[in-house]
């Protein structure tokens, strides 16, 4: 694409762009040193389940040709796997059990 912005070069114009950083920023600080307000094993885990969620769906997006009159038009889909079934899964299994964990210790 002509022009891309930074949204668009980083892949945060796609909600599994967001969540694969917030992913990698939940990671990063559960293993740095400071004041502990949630556990780090619990932060950790709720990102690596984001990261895999994130991941999972970046190996499913594929690139759909059709020909058209002017042209060759495509569009961008996502179209799963068995690699990518189980990542997904996983990941959402990740952020469930750690998300009720995190919750729990803030409550």
């Amino acid at each position: 694409m002509v022009g891309e912005s930074f949204i668009e070069k980083a892949k945060l114009d796609k909600w599994y762009g967001i969540v694969l950083y917030i992913g990698i920023l939940a990671a990063a600080t559960s293993v740095m040193q400071g004041a502990d307000l949630l556990s780090r094993k619990n932060l950790l885990g709720f990102g690596a389940g984001c990261i895999f969620i994130g991941l999972s769906f970046f190996m499913a997006l594929k690139r759909e040709h059709t020909l058209h009159q002017e042209g060759v038009l495509y569009r961008d889909i996502i179209k799963h796997s068995w690699i990518t079934i189980p990542i997904l899964l996983l990941g959402l299994f990740l952020i469930i059990f750690f998300g009720i964990k995190i919750f729990n210790q803030l409550s």
